[in-house]
């Protein structure tokens, strides 16, 4: 190849042509292609250019393959006034799109790329770039196939159209690494789809993520601490706090049939009032807020696997939280008791607690320590046995070293 056009400007349509592993200028615009199935394995890399491609024509790197598998690859800065990478591959096997450096567009997509082959299709973006009216980065495969998106650390994506990225029917993976950033929507649309943010990735300019239309898509937070706002997620079935997260859930908790926490330590807190529409799973280095830091009432709408803490105690008795389903699991929970007022928080278990071993510790809201006083913790509608409830520490609390003496029972 040629490097006598490296920086240049390049006019038209396309800069490189590669036919058969050779490549060539041809009209401003980088691209490969292989027309005949199995022929030769397709790569188009900037590298070898050693600096920017600038074309006023269409696309900045457009790669076709028919044969098995196509490989792009960008190190250096490209700008196309269409698509800054166009990439096709109707191939045996991968199409691999890898971005290292910042590129740009004024109109259409940052990066199109459409894999109809068997393989799979692979984005990743470790640079930053600009798109005009289109979207950031779309992926386009059959009904079934993966296509999986890696925003690298340091990798940005600003798009005007305020969809960063996108997904038709396939199967998708996508992956916001600690120190990525965008602006705009995430939007999967059909397929079974997966989003995992990681702690430090820039969500800050996000106006959702959007599971779409199946029916096992997972949203998961790594390391993350946050708020899940109301608006900006929809469409997940499941959600996941893992590897040290603490998540502060508003209104969208309704949304997920599934909450999970584990691999911590990690926190999941809902406000008073809400309602989880789904299960709840807790392991036991993982807890759960219910009405933290509120007086209020929060329900879980399925069934309650609890391996590590629920936590009412806020130092306001009165809290409620309903386990719509199954409660199961050997975990604990921390109760608010005043008895002073009379009044405690309380777990109401609709459905059967029976093999459940949960522990109950009780913390002290105000009253004396010579108070004694029977108080209702945990009611169970369903099957139930006389060990799924226990005082973490007998018949006695202890508090600032003192033991204050309770008669504590459960109502069935």
């Amino acid at each position: 190849m040629s490097n006598t056009e490296q920086g240049a400007n390049l006019p038209g349509n396309r800069a490189i042509l590669l036919r058969g592993g050779r490549m060539a200028k041809h009209k401003g615009q980088i691209a490969s292609y292989a027309p005949s199935p199995g022929r030769v394995l397709s790569s188009v890399s900037t590298t070898a250019l050693g600096a920017a491609i600038s074309l006023a024509g269409r696309h900045g790197i457009s790669a076709s393959n028919r044969g098995t598998d196509l490989s792009v690859e960008s190190t250096g800065t490209v700008t196309g006034s269409r698509h800054v990478k166009f990439a096709s591959n109707r191939g045996t096997g991968n199409l691999t799109v890898d971005v290292g450096d910042a590129i740009s567009t004024n109109d259409g997509y940052g990066i199109h790329a459409r894999n109809y082959g068997s393989g799979i299709l692979s984005v990743s973006l470790s640079g930053s770039f600009e798109v005009g009216s289109e979207d950031g980065i779309e992926t386009l495969t059959n009904a079934g196939n993966l296509s999986v998106i890696e925003l690298r650390q340091s990798a940005s994506v600003l798009s005007a159209s305020d969809e960063a990225i996108t997904n038709n029917e396939g199967v998708s993976q996508v992956g916001l690494a600690a120190g990525s950033a965008f602006s705009g929507a995430v939007l999967l649309y059909d397929g079974r789809d997966a989003l995992m943010i990681e702690g430090g990735a820039d969500i800050s300019a996000a106006t959702v993520f959007d599971g779409g239309g199946a029916t096992r898509d997972t949203l998961t937070f790594s390391a993350f601490t946050g708020t899940l706002g109301g608006t900006l997620s929809t469409n997940w079935e499941s959600l996941t706090a893992d590897n040290g997260s603490t998540l502060n859930l508003d209104n969208t908790a309704a949304g997920f049939g599934l909450v999970t926490a584990q691999n911590g330590p990690n926190e999941i807190a809902m406000g008073s009032g809400l309602n989880l529409g789904g299960e709840l799973q807790i392991d036991a280095t993982s807890n759960f807020l219910a009405s933290h830091a509120d007086m209020g009432n929060v329900a879980i709408s399925g069934d309650t696997f609890n391996d590590g803490l629920i936590r009412l105690a806020d130092g306001q008795s009165g809290d409620r939280v309903t386990v719509g389903g199954d409660l199961s699991g050997s975990g604990s929970v921390t109760l608010d008791v005043d008895f002073a007022s009379g009044t405690n928080d309380r777990i109401i278990v609709s459905g059967d607690s029976a093999g459940a071993r949960q522990r109950l510790h009780v913390r002290i809201a105000s009253g004396h320590e010579s108070t004694l006083q029977n108080t209702t913790l945990a009611v169970v509608s369903g099957k139930r046995t006389a060990s799924d409830f226990r005082l973490a520490d007998g018949d006695f609390v202890a508090n600032s070293g003192k033991l204050r003496s309770t008669q504590t029972h459960m109502r069935f």
